[in-house]
């Protein structure tokens, strides 16, 4: 029975040891990177040009195909994911253009209502903003001046000029007025043909207007002299302070009410060579008006009327009373051009009280001049 076993035994053993050298172990198997290894890897890779390297170059380009393919649409969709973002973006960027666009448009319009309805409702008041008030100051400059000339049974020649200027720069302005009149001839029935003096008269002011509302109401201060020997003044002079309102103020017309206190010191001329001439202080309101009239900037039309009214103290004669001066002035002019024009004027003026001359009669209460000018306005 033993003899059977080892004979059944004998070819399994022989099959096992065919497997084996079939089979290399982990320690029979080439380094990897030796020279053995690369040997080996040669033996087995299929032979150039065959079925088999053919079908392992297809199966090693398909799957780079499906790699690519992978990563394409990887992008695609990340694309994809970004584009309503960037949509979306767009879109709030042009409506936000949009909105301010209209905003901006509707307050324009408003603003440009408001103000039409504010000056047809308030013609006398001006709608005046901080960019307005500061614009470069208006400067203001005229001068005129005239002249005659007699010859025959009247002898005379007589001079005018004035100048005026002012500058006006938000709520200030600054006013300055200066002139005078010279005058020389015979005097008729004299039985003299001598030459003298028949007016000399020279003077000036100037004025600071602080504005409440711009070009309609304000406080002013201002002062002025004037030299009149003639009218029996050495000197006048005064200090004004008030409140100043424009009633009316269109393109057409203008209208202006003033109304204050007035200081003023008369110096008498002497009424003997040598003499002082005395003189007093009168202290009391004053009232003032003004209308001009522009008929479409070639014919105007000017009135001023002003009113001193108070107490005196004349110092020589130790006389204490009642004093005052009315002074008028009418204006009406014609224009050549945007500069030149022709003024004729007319001026009076009223003394309740004037001086005394030398032989104890007093100087005519009432002065006039009348005068026709050519004019220069220059700004």
């Amino acid at each position: 029975m033993w003899i059977l076993a080892a004979a059944l035994m004998l070819p399994a053993a022989a099959l096992a040891g065919d497997e084996a050298e079939g089979t290399d172990t982990a320690e029979d198997a080439p380094a990897p990177g030796s020279k053995e290894a690369a040997q080996k890897k040669k033996d087995e890779a299929p032979a150039a040009g065959s079925k088999e390297a053919a079908e392992q170059k297809k199966a090693a380009a398909a799957a780079a195909a499906a790699e690519g393919t992978d990563e394409a649409v990887e992008g695609t969709d990340e694309a994809v994911e970004a584009a309503p973002e960037a949509v979306e973006e767009t879109v709030e960027e042009e409506v936000e253009e949009t909105v301010e666009e209209a905003v901006e448009e509707a307050v324009e319009e408003a603003v440009e209502e408001t103000v039409e309805e504010a000056v047809e409702e308030e013609p006398l008041t001006a709608v005046v903003t901080e960019a307005e008030l500061a614009v470069t100051p208006k400067v203001g400059l005229s001068i005129e001046a005239g002249a005659n000339w007699a010859a025959g049974n009247t002898k005379s020649i007589n001079a005018s000029g004035a100048v005026a200027f002012s500058v006006a720069h938000a709520r200030n302005k600054f006013s300055l007025d200066f002139g005078g009149a010279y005058g020389r001839g015979v005097v008729a029935d004299s039985g003299s043909d001598e030459w003298v003096e028949l007016a000399k008269n020279v003077g000036g002011a100037v004025r600071y207007d602080r504005f409440i509302i711009p070009d309609i109401n304000s406080i002013y201060v201002g002062g002025g002299a004037l030299h009149d020997p003639l009218a029996g003044f050495l000197i006048q002079a005064r200090g004004d302070v008030g409140y100043s309102h424009k009633l009316i103020n269109t393109e057409k017309h203008s209208l202006l009410a003033e109304g204050g206190f007035n200081y003023s010191r008369d110096q008498y001329v002497p009424v003997a060579e040598g003499g002082t001439g005395g003189g007093q202080n009168f202290v009391g309101g004053r009232i003032a008006g003004a209308y001009a009239l522009n008929v479409g900037g070639n014919f105007g039309f000017t009135q001023k009327l002003e009113a001193l009214l108070g107490g005196r103290n004349n110092q020589d004669a130790g006389e204490e009373g009642f004093d005052g001066k009315i002074v008028s002035a009418t204006g009406i002019s014609g224009s050549f051009n945007s500069i030149m024009s022709v003024k004729f004027g007319f001026k009076l003026g009223y003394d309740f009280v004037p001086p005394v001359r030398a032989d104890g009669t007093s100087f005519e209460a009432l002065d006039t001049l009348t005068s026709i000018t050519i004019v220069a306005t220059l700004m």
